[in-house]
């Protein structure tokens, strides 16, 4: 899917990824803003048409600044070792994706590997770069983990170890349609988890749950919302009427309690 707009805001301490190539930007002076109205990231915002909209860097970075974005774009996405090098080693034994950007390509939305694979008409749910690309959790049917596993299954393991499990993915279609008569087909993934490492579990234990990574476009925006205007805006998200009421979500990190963005 083409990306249309591409945003980027930097921050101090942190990145938030966007832009394209030279030839498919637009230069800002140019672009007439209506009365009113402001570019949603001032002078770092960027208008582009291209699939890598999201992982290049404003054109005013230079000298540390670019160093900085540079050197944290690459952390995201070098492929990871095994060798405890001190530069990109460490990887596994067990892991799910190679590097961070193995399964946030892009920094943006992500198409899962496993669809990938069944649309080359494989049922392999680590896809074809040896990653789902997505996040499977792992509980039991009644809420509690299994002793032997954590919460993520890791599909893939160094040399010489085994991998926890392997996925594989069934596509079941099914074709409804409109009131108008149109007809619309929807695509369940099924999925089912074979040569488990340790204990195996029965298909009838299993709860899974499958995620498709954060984006990771718009974290500095994200950290600079106060949050007592969350906190306010999940006060007033209430809806009886729907069974819906808003909460916001507290993690405790290093002894301080604090909202959790960005997933957690």
């Amino acid at each position: 899917m083409n990306k249309y707009f591409g945003i980027l805001l930097f921050s101090i301490g942190l990145v938030s990824l966007s832009a394209c190539s030279e030839n498919e930007q637009l230069d800002v002076e140019d672009i007439a803003i209506p009365r009113g109205y402001a570019l949603s990231a001032g002078t770092s915002t960027g208008f582009y048409n291209s699939s890598v909209a999201y992982d290049q860097a404003a054109d005013w970075l230079t000298g540390t600044y670019a160093t900085r974005f540079n050197t944290g774009d690459r952390l995201y996405d070098n492929v990871k070792t095994s060798n405890e090098n001190g530069h990109g080693g460490g990887l596994g034994p067990v892991y799910a994706g190679y590097s961070c950007g193995s399964c946030h390509r892009n920094a943006g939305r992500t198409e899962p590997t496993y669809w990938t694979s069944f649309k080359q008409g494989s049922d392999d749910g680590s896809g074809p770069y040896g990653f789902t690309a997505s996040l499977i959790y792992i509980t039991r049917k009644n809420g509690t983990f299994f002793p032997n596993y954590g919460r993520v299954i890791h599909d893939q393991a160094i040399y010489g170890v085994h991998p926890e499990g392997k996925l594989k993915v069934q596509i079941d279609s099914m074709t409804y349609s409109f009131p108008d008569g149109e007809k619309y087909t929807l695509c369940v993934p099924r999925w089912s988890i074979t040569e488990w490492y340790a204990d195996s579990i029965s298909p009838e234990d299993l709860f899974c749950t499958v995620r498709v990574p954060l984006r990771h476009v718009g974290m500095g925006q994200m950290m600079a919302l106060d949050p007592n205007e969350i906190e306010e805006l999940a006060r007033r998200s209430n809806y009886p009427e729907w069974g819906i009421s808003g909460r916001c979500n507290y993690i405790n990190e290093r002894g301080r309690l604090q909202l959790g963005l960005s997933g957690n």
